[in-house]
């Protein structure tokens, strides 16, 4: 027991003297691909809810909460990474056995599956939002129905998500997730020119909420979850040559800053575009129908599709630990057999595409899973997994008191989000019968008796008559 002691004092005091020496070796560590993975994992459906959070809580709350959001992630984060350092972890369910036994383990990596899995089957209902829109413009009916929802939604798992998650190293992903971040500042630029008009026009500063503490609790819990990323850090750190707490610390840095500047720019800007019209959810339901909102649309669907493999990655490992392995005691295993892994995550995929299928009001129940789940996950166990396993170092002192304010910040959440899916009505987004455009007979003779081309909008949906 004294050697076992004194090897962990060793180690400690090993890692204490290498942190100068890593932030040294820093200028050498192409961090790039590690952050645009890790980004790619933030980055969702959240970005569109950026313009609805900020009217709700006001500009300036708006920005202040982005930037407590932002740091609390990097925070956690990194309790998450030392805690794992001190105990020697690899990743957050090793860390859980070491500071709470197997039955804290299990719980663990149960509420890591239960969090994950829930993102997924959210994901894919976002795709079921958006790709038959899509379809059912070009095919200009008015509305999708549900047989065309369930087709986009097996089609996009098929051909996009499956082959993706199929990779077994989320480098494989890198290039495809910087393509993806490029996209979200493409749609950056589409907010701007959005916001651009409104901008010469000085009514909108005296007609937007600069600070409305009443939306505190309905924003705050949206924005706390959509900078979280904590359950995929390990994931993204595995794939670091001669990883260390400070290019970790860069790497998680870079992501959450990448984020919050994005976050802020199409939250005010899509504010000051729609300051007239009282905000939902999804934003792209504001833009002009045109060729390029469509394409918008796409994008967004492809780019949820690509996050759903960087979801599979912690969650495909808790699962097999939690249920598939053979009897190792304590020991996570890292490396799947091929032939489990395939079926792994064909049974992840279609058992979430199905739930989301056929399980009626899905997303209340799974809103309220992440509410409750994705506070524990993200902020509070991950803080109380640092005051334990730090407990009686003098040198963590300060982390541990940023760890209890964590904790404290984490419940808040926990309640206040929880109140939040409890106060949202859902509302159904496809129909069952399919019916053709509605077209008014008067405006197209007009349009056809004025001019002998014209462009003119019909059901939002941008017609072109010639004779």
């Amino acid at each position: 027991m004294k050697k076992r002691e004194e090897n962990g004092r060793n180690f400690l005091t090993d890692r204490g003297n290498q942190d100068s020496s890593d932030w040294i070796a820093l200028p050498k560590f192409n961090h790039w691909p590690h952050v645009f993975n890790l980004t790619n994992c933030i980055v969702g459906v959240s970005v569109l809810a950026m313009p609805y959070c900020l009217q709700q809580c006001g500009i300036l709350l708006g920005i202040i909460l982005i930037c407590l959001c932002s740091v609390l992630t990097k925070i956690t984060c990194h309790l998450l990474y030392r805690g794992a350092v001190l105990t020697r972890s690899r990743n957050y369910e090793l860390m859980a056995s070491h500071a709470f036994g197997s039955c804290g383990k299990h719980l663990v990596e149960l509420l890591m599956i239960l969090y994950l899995m829930s993102s997924v089957v959210s994901f894919m209902v976002v795709i079921g939002d958006i790709g038959p829109h899509i379809l059912a413009d070009y095919l200009e009916l008015q509305a999708p129905t549900q047989r065309l929802r369930i087709l986009v939604m097996v089609l996009v798992v098929i051909f996009v998500v499956l082959p993706l998650s199929l990779f077994r190293s989320i480098n494989s992903l890198s290039g495809i997730s910087s393509i993806t971040v490029f996209f979200y500042g493409i749609f950056v630029l589409r907010m701007l020119i959005e916001c651009f008009p409104r901008i010469f026009d000085s009514k909108w500063s005296t007609n937007i909420y600069w600070w409305r503490h009443e939306g505190l609790l309905n924003s705050f819990p949206i924005i706390s979850m959509a900078l979280s990323c904590q359950t995929q850090l390990f994931c993204i750190t595995d794939c670091i040559q001669e990883r260390s707490i400070a290019k970790v610390d860069v790497v998680v840095s870079g992501a959450i800053n990448i984020c919050s500047i994005m976050y802020t720019a199409v939250g005010i800007f899509g504010y000051v575009a729609f300051h007239d019209v009282e905000l939902h959810g999804d934003i792209l339901l504001y833009l002009q129908s045109s060729f390029l909102t469509q394409l918008m649309k796409l994008g967004f669907m492809l780019s949820v599709a690509v996050s759903i493999p960087l979801m599979l990655f912690p969650s495909r490992i808790a699962f097999y630990n939690l249920f598939l392995k053979p009897d190792a005691g304590e020991f996570v295993i890292f490396r799947i057999p091929s032939i489990i892994f395939v079926s792994l995550t064909m049974f992840l995929l279609f058992f979430s595409l199905l739930l989301a299928i056929i399980v009626p009001n899905v997303e209340f129940v799974l809103g309220l899973t992440g509410a409750v789940i994705g506070s524990l996950v993200t902020i509070i166990i991950p803080s109380v997994l640092f005051l334990i396993v730090s407990r009686d170092m003098e040198r963590n002192r300060l982390l541990a008191f940023y760890a209890k304010i964590s904790i404290v910040i984490g419940l808040f959440m926990l309640v206040g989000s929880t109140w939040t899916v409890l106060h949202t009505e859902q509302e159904p987004n496809v129909v069952d019968v399919i019916l053709p455009k509605q077209i008014n007979n008067e405006l197209m003779e007009n349009a056809i008796e004025n001019k002998p081309k014209d462009k003119f909008y019909v059901n939002d949906t941008k017609l072109e008559v010639g004779v």
